[in-house]
């Protein structure tokens, strides 16, 4: 992978969950259709933000800890999602 793919895709992820607790927030009518596709990609996106994870922190691992490499800031856009997902859930949105 490219070295700003990592970013891009920790982007997109954070954007996906930050419009997925948006949704459950707001009393947002919205499709049954929609409703499904955002179901089903969901857990891949979950799976990915994972993989993600641990394979840029390997990445950075192998950078030496490098503050100014990419991988360092796909961890934490990684992170900051990781734990708006924890906190969704401890709070039940």
């Amino acid at each position: 992978m490219k070295k700003n793919s990592y970013i891009i895709l920790s982007s997109l992820c954070l954007i996906y969950f930050t419009i997925l607790i948006y949704l459950s927030f707001n009393t947002i009518v919205v499709n049954d259709l929609l409703i499904g596709i955002l179901e089903l990609i969901t857990i891949p996106f979950v799976i990915l933000l994972l993989f993600m994870f641990f394979l840029s922190v390997k990445k950075w691992y192998l950078d030496k800890f490098q503050l100014k490499s990419t991988n360092y800031f796909s961890i934490i856009i990684l992170t900051i999602t990781l734990l708006l997902l924890i906190i969704s859930t401890k709070a039940n949105i």
